[in-house]
């Protein structure tokens, strides 16, 4: 279970580092305001984990 759970955190940051600015300007095209869409996307993330 923790090899599963170690091999999500990784997959879950590779997707920020390969999406995370995607991830940003998609939800700041919904909220326009950058502060708030970079806290959500992170929320997402972190609620994944």
């Amino acid at each position: 279970m923790l090899l599963d759970m170690t091999l999500w955190i990784t997959f879950c940051e590779q997707l920020m580092i390969e999406y995370g600015n995607a991830m940003i300007k998609l939800v700041y095209s919904y909220v326009k305001d950058k502060q708030l869409a970079e806290d959500l996307t992170q929320e997402v993330l972190k609620s994944s984990l």
